[in-house]
């Protein structure tokens, strides 16, 4: 039921029972009060005739009686039906009229019946019908033009009250709640009127306030923020400027699309299976998201999508708040990238001699906090030089590039290798004692001497192996390894020497 009906059925259920009192109480009430008072008007006739209708019964005149009665039936003729005399021995001696049922309608008749009298003498009674009819229609009619002239101003005031509560309650309440309908659409372009006096006018004037608080709010969040609003299916169906900035698309290009169909699939951990089964799950997904604009370049977006449920716990649509952090990423990644560089040879891209220090340095801290023992091997290619010389610096990096590779493939995954220099390289191998280190130096040692490399053919490999001791230097056990190097070398290279 609309707000103007609820305000109106009042006014409505107060004219009908006005009405009705109208009409069953007020008109038979004024109906008797008329009858009473035309019954009053004629006995007072009656009653200015009754002196001289007395004189001449005393003096027995019953002509002149009866002329005095035949004067009253001429002036009251119309209004006056069976004029009667009945004398004091109850005997009717004039009839004036005939039947009266053939000359009035015998409903619309009223009886007086006037006792003459002097003196305690009773005289005998006049009896008249008086003819009610035609008086009551005339005051029906009169009755009628006072009850539409009430009723005409009942109705205008309520007219007045309606228009009124129109202009300063339904019509601010009516664009209060389109205003709030929009709101709640994300449409936050909304004007209010002038508001009017009272509580409708502070409630509107509260809802403006409000309304500048939200369009401040949402400005600065669709300057720095991407938006969008995507239906249970996950299909856009709303998405701000920033949106459209960011991923190049119009606004058109962009809505009835999924709403992760710009998600970039390459990279790693982007799922959006994952995410769609979240969400329709009615859990909020927040993370990482890498997606292609419309030229395809990749942009990187810390994303928030929750699910908007219904009254029944469905999902009705999504809302996601997505910040820009393609900059931060690019920044980590030139971070990375730099603190590799510095930690990287750049030929072969083991880790160089700096990092390869602090590696050993990490691994005698883990010896000494969790007793963790550790070895290294330090290897050197047999007769490199004799490569250089002839076949060239290039081939050589070449060789050094294919050893690293062959070091790569036959290391374990915990362990660290590097370039040490020139021709020489390094590898820390945590959790294995001298003789586990032994065994993996010979594994690679074979490896490299059974693989044909390119141009310069088989090549070999001399390897010094060296466990670190309790309180061992990183000096002293580098000095062993590399003298573990030298006597391999100096027993005929191609071989794995402890110590």
């Amino acid at each position: 039921m609309g707000l103007r009906l609820r305000f109106a059925l009042p006014l409505l259920i107060s004219l009908g029972l006005i009405l009705l009192a109208l009409q069953f109480y007020w008109t038979p009430l004024q109906l008797k009060t008329q009858k009473d008072e035309f019954r009053q008007t004629n006995v007072s006739i009656l009653g200015g005739a009754e002196s001289a209708l007395i004189r001449d019964l005393l003096a027995r005149d019953i002509g002149s009686f009866f002329a005095n009665l035949d004067l009253l039936k001429q002036r009251h003729q119309n209004t006056w039906v069976n004029l009667s005399y009945i004398n004091d021995s109850g005997l009717q001696i004039y009839p004036l009229f005939e039947d009266p049922t053939t000359l009035f309608d015998s409903s619309g008749l009223v009886p007086v019946r006037y006792p003459l009298s002097i003196s305690g003498t009773d005289l005998g009674i006049l009896q008249i019908d008086i003819n009610w009819g035609s008086k009551r229609d005339e005051v029906l009619a009169g009755i009628a033009q006072i009850r539409n002239l009430i009723i005409g101003l009942i109705v205008v005031v309520i007219v007045i009250t309606l228009a009124s509560f129109q202009g300063a309650v339904l019509r601010p309440l009516r664009e209060l709640s389109q205003a709030t309908h929009n709101i709640a659409q994300r449409n936050f372009d909304v004007s209010l009127p002038p508001p009017p006096a009272g509580e409708i006018g502070e409630l509107s004037r509260s809802f403006g306030l409000m309304l500048r608080e939200l369009n401040f709010e949402k400005e600065v969040l669709d300057a720095h923020a991407i938006i969008y609003e995507a239906s249970a299916s996950g299909v856009l169906m709303k998405v701000n400027d920033h949106f459209i900035e960011v991923s190049g698309f119009s606004r058109e290009q962009l809505l009835g699309r999924d709403h992760l169909f710009l998600m970039d699939e390459s990279a790693d951990g982007q799922d959006p299976a994952s995410i769609t089964t979240a969400i329709r799950g009615g859990a909020v997904w927040s993370g990482e998201l890498r997606y292609r604009n419309r030229e395809g370049r990749p942009y990187w977006v810390s994303a928030t999508i929750a699910p908007l449920l219904d009254e029944n716990g469905q999902v009705e649509r999504y809302l996601s708040i997505q910040t820009d952090i393609t900059a931060q990423k690019n920044e980590e990644r030139a971070r990375v990238e730099a603190e590799t560089r510095a930690a990287t040879d750049v030929l072969t891209g083991l880790y160089n001699r700096r990092r390869l220090d602090q590696e050993l340095e990490k691994a005698v801290e883990r010896r000494d906090r969790y007793e963790l023992d550790f070895s290294i091997m330090l290897l050197d290619m047999d007769h490199f030089k004799s490569v250089n010389d002839t076949y060239g610096h290039l081939v050589g990096d070449d060789v050094l590039i294919t050893l690293a590779d062959l070091l790569r493939q036959k290391a374990r995954k915990v362990d660290t290798l590097g370039r040490w220099g020139g021709e020489e390289f390094l590898i820390i191998c945590p959790g294995v004692d001298v003789d586990g280190a032994k065994n993996l130096a010979e594994r690679i040692r074979r490896a490299v001497e059974t693989h044909p490399f390119e141009t310069v053919g088989f090549k070999t490999i001399s390897v010094g192996v060296a466990s670190c001791t309790h309180d061992e230097t990183i000096t002293d056990l580098l000095a062993r390894a590399d003298a573990a190097l030298y006597e391999a070398k100096e027993s005929g290279r191609n071989r794995v020497v402890a110590r």
